[in-house]
């Protein structure tokens, strides 16, 4: 009877040294995050990587009020058609998107776009935004720029209502001084590159 007795405090102490340790296991794993990112780091990891940088910085010349004069070309053989508008520029959420807001008319008919210019440190790209009066649709595009920032290239693809497929786009910002930037688009038609609008800005005095 006294060997069964220590049988049983032997077997119940080792059960319960087994929990001790198990216990002490799971509390060291929750001590150390079970695998899981330590959440203050990550936010001053994405807090610093969102801060404006010299690409935003670059953005910034732009910000104030502009004339635009807008030069189309619907295909290489029609003839160029002008219009022209005005658009308020200014930087928002920081200082991390210029925000443009365009008025003016386009084929004779009244106008009005919101554009956004920022730069998307995740992909290290360059990102376009632009939603307007004519269409429904949002276009958001993804570019490089040159090493001084003062020519952005983007490079997208849209849906041709005349064909129906996919039609390559490249637009191009350049800023040719504190006064004045231009924006050029390229499309594709029987497989060459034609220039098809040209979008010139002049700061107003």
């Amino acid at each position: 009877m006294r060997n069964l007795s220590m049988r049983w405090i032997s077997l119940t102490c080792a059960v319960a040294i087994t929990c001790c340790l198990f216990a002490a296991k799971a509390q060291d794993d929750k001590k150390a995050g079970s695998g899981q990112p330590d959440m203050d780091a990550m936010m001053k990891q994405m807090a610093e990587m969102g801060k404006p940088n010299e690409h935003h910085k670059a953005l910034a010349a732009l910000e104030g009020d502009w004339s635009v004069e807008n030069t189309m070309q619907m295909a290489p053989e029609a003839p160029q058609t002008k219009s022209t508008g005005e658009s308020h520029n200014k930087m928002i959420l920081g200082g991390r998107f210029l925000q443009g807001d365009f008025k003016g008319d386009m084929m004779g008919m009244p106008f009005e776009g919101i554009g956004l210019l920022g730069y998307d440190p995740m992909k290290k790209k360059h990102v376009s935004v632009w939603a307007d009066s004519f269409s429904g649709g949002v276009m958001t595009s993804y570019g490089d720029c040159d090493g001084s920032c003062k020519t952005i290239t983007f490079q997208d693809e849209l849906d041709d209502p005349m064909s129906g497929k996919k039609m390559p786009v490249r637009y191009v910002y350049t800023i040719e001084s504190k006064d004045k930037y231009m924006m050029e688009w390229y499309e594709m038609h029987d497989g060459k590159e034609f220039k098809s609008m040209t979008i010139v800005y002049t700061r107003k005095s």
